[in-house]
């Protein structure tokens, strides 16, 4: 049997994921520069920060998701390197819930 859409990396790496739902903003970045080193496109991770951002806890929910969508656009409307902008949303996903706005702060590295 045929598969329709073969297993990729993209596919079957959720390695930003796991990194950003143990807070682990250093891991989650390496992940995601391998990610886009191997190829990845932006809007395939995108989709997958959107994943992580919909499980946060109901406190941070809301923030996350809005995070999210900042991002979105900020990439569609070519207002920022898409590298860069989706290493923001990692930070800001990993953050603690008094730091949700970084987009809105200078880039802080732990």
């Amino acid at each position: 049997m045929k598969q329709v859409v073969p297993p990729t990396a993209e596919a079957t790496n959720f390695g930003i994921a796991n990194a950003i739902e143990q807070n682990d903003a250093a891991e989650a970045l390496r992940e995601l520069a391998l990610a886009l080193d191997g190829g990845a496109q932006p809007f395939f991770l995108l989709g997958q920060l959107r994943w992580v951002a919909e499980k946060m806890p109901r406190q941070r929910l809301k923030a996350a998701v809005d995070a999210v969508f900042r991002t979105d656009e900020a990439i569609k409307s070519s207002s920022g390197d898409p590298k860069i902008l989706l290493e923001r949303l990692v930070v800001e996903l990993c953050g603690p819930a008094d730091r949700r706005r970084i987009n809105s702060a200078p880039t802080q590295h732990r």
